[in-house]
């Protein structure tokens, strides 16, 4: 058999190995000179690697882990040293919670409850109570300190456990009140059916009570009195001092005094009912105060509060009480003398208010032209205004204007049946109208329309002077027609031709006419009280024509009360048709 094994010494010098030659892998940690085959070399770097991640099986990669830090071993071990131990420590700086309402849990491992601190989104900073999962506490961010609606929040009294004293906010309608919810409620529980006190109390050992509000529901003056309510009488309050007398004093000056019999001032006091604008509203005495004896302030004059309530100030035998069925009366004992109230101004009396000799009520004025008739109201309800005399029911006298203001638009109303007007004053003009559209405005006399404007706007003057008549008869010299087509105020006479003026004013007047079926002149003029007028103007119509061509003739003349005017055929004659023959006038100003 041939020899196939080559020893060791006969390989003396470098060997290369071509191909793949193959040898035994050594075992895991083998560390002597045998040859490392491929799978050992591998073995020993995935022990190494120990299936870390693709991002940290190199040395490089584990380099740049740790920042290529060549002490990072000092870095870490610095940087562990400023942490607070889960076994806890003390924190020198700011400890800083960001996170959506983040939250510091307090957990008794003892078995109690637990708690949180957080600050809340909605902007207050909460203490939660994670055994009850409710909110017992805020502070919002305006600083208010808020306890929620829970009668849990107790202040235990350390002096005795059962007490349960504690202060609470209330539900609505739950619990020992009852009543809406959002009132504070400090309450002293009750111990063997005792109601505890309220305390408060100065200095630090040994403190003294300085008021306390006992279980009874009194308020205790540090031993010195008590104040509480009366429960007989539930509206009065009891004020009570520790012996028969006692004092009231305000700003630590002694005012008033009481013993078991009175309560009196001190000295000489004010009792102010209205000091620095603050107002008095009611005195109110009951009549018990004085239901036999009356309370009477004497000054030489007295003012009497009487048995039956009523105030009565007397003098010179003239009383002023509150009797029949008024807050106020005076009543003058005299028949023949006035019974009111003056005004007087530093010392000189200027108005009075009463009742005269003749029981007419009237606002006089008393000084500067005294005058009892400024205002007067009889005694059938009559009212007169600077006179006594009221022979309507208003009266104003011939010396007194009643005036509206010029600068202010003044307006004098008068309304009735419904209905209103007034007479209104500008800046510029004076306005009479009245405020219906279904009503015109009337002047007149003795309840005569004169004048009147028309709710549309027309005016027009019933009884303005004006006529229009006809003759139908021929003839000459003054005409006399004696066919009345309008005669308004009868100014015109069938009798004498006449238009007799009524009023002095300008006046106008035409008339027209044709002749008789004859060649002669005809001519027609007006004459004014029997003599022509204005130089016998006239209309002619010449010879040559039976009836010649209707004219007419027509003038305006002022007249006096009294001025009468005529038609005047003073030549020819006239036909005498109403067709032809008429005369008419009116008043133009």
């Amino acid at each position: 058999m041939a020899n196939t094994k080559i020893t060791s010494n006969v390989i003396s010098d470098d060997i290369a190995l071509g191909g793949n030659p193959t040898t035994t892998t050594q075992s895991a940690g083998n560390d002597t000179t045998r040859i490392a085959t491929t799978a050992f070399v591998k073995a020993a770097i995935d022990a190494t690697i120990d299936s870390a991640p693709g991002a940290l099986d190199t040395l490089n990669e584990l380099a740049a882990a740790i920042g290529d830090d060549a002490n990072f071993s000092t870095t870490i071990t610095n940087s562990i040293a400023t942490k607070l131990p889960l076994a806890g420590g003390t924190v020198t700086g700011t400890l800083t919670l960001s996170s959506a309402d983040p939250i510091i849990k307090f957990t008794d491992t003892g078995g109690g409850d637990t708690f949180g601190i957080f600050a809340s989104a909605s902007n207050y900073l909460g203490f939660y109570n994670f055994t009850d999962s409710r909110t017992d506490m805020m502070i919002d961010g305006a600083g208010v300190l808020k306890l929620l609606p829970t009668r849990s929040t107790y202040v235990d009294a350390s002096e005795d456990a059962n007490a349960r004293s504690h202060m609470f906010v209330t539900n609505d309608g739950v619990g020992d009140f009852n009543q809406e919810a959002g009132h504070l409620v400090i309450q002293a529980r009750t111990h063997t059916s005792v109601y505890r006190d309220i305390i408060f109390a100065g200095g630090i050992n040994n403190a003294d009570t300085l008021m306390a509000i006992k279980g009874e529901g009194q308020i205790d003056l540090g031993g010195y009195g008590n104040l509480k309510g009366n429960s007989g009488a539930p509206t009065r309050l009891e004020i009570n001092s520790v012996s028969t007398a006692g004092y009231l004093s305000i700003a630590g000056t002694e005012k008033f005094a009481w013993n078991a019999t009175d309560i009196r001032p001190i000295g000489v006091n004010t009792l102010d009912l209205g000091a620095n604008g603050a107002e008095f509203r009611t005195l109110y005495l009951d009549t018990s105060l004085v239901a036999s004896n009356a309370l009477t302030i004497s000054t030489g004059t007295d003012l009497t509060l009487n048995p039956s309530g009523i105030v009565e100030l007397e003098t010179a035998g003239n009383i002023l009480d509150g009797s029949y069925y008024s807050s106020l009366t005076i009543n003058n004992t005299g028949s023949s003398t006035y019974s009111r109230v003056r005004f007087d101004r530093s010392g000189v009396a200027r108005w009075g208010v009463g009742i005269k000799p003749g029981d007419q009520f009237h606002i006089s004025k008393l000084y500067n032209g005294a005058s009892d008739d400024v205002f007067v109201i009889a005694d059938n309800g009559y009212i007169g205004i600077g006179t006594s005399a009221s022979a309507n029911k208003l009266t104003v006298s011939d010396a007194t204007n009643i005036s509206m203001s010029a600068a202010a638009a003044g307006q004098l109303r008068i309304e009735g049946n419904g209905y209103s007007g007034a007479i209104a004053l500008n800046g510029s003009a004076m306005h009479i109208y009245q405020n219906s559209s279904a009503r015109d405005i009337v002047m007149g006399n003795n309840e005569t329309a004169q004048f009147k404007i028309h709710r549309t706007g027309e005016i027009t003057a019933p009884q303005h002077p004006i006529f229009d008549v006809g003759i139908g008869a021929a003839g000459s010299g003054v005409r006399v027609f004696n066919v009345v087509y309008v005669n308004i105020g009868s100014n015109y006479s069938t009798t004498n031709g006449k238009f007799t003026a009524p009023v002095a004013g300008t006046y106008f007047f035409q008339t027209a006419f044709i002749k008789n079926n004859n060649a002669n002149v005809a001519r027609r003029r007006f004459n004014k009280n029997g003599t022509a007028l204005y130089s016998s103007r006239q209309m002619r119509m010449d010879s040559g024509q039976a009836y010649g061509d209707p004219g007419t003739l027509a003038v305006i003349v002022t007249l006096a009360v009294g001025d009468y005017i005529q038609v005047d055929q003073y030549a020819g004659e006239s036909l005498g048709s109403v067709s032809y023959d008429y005369f008419h006038g009116y008043l133009i100003a």
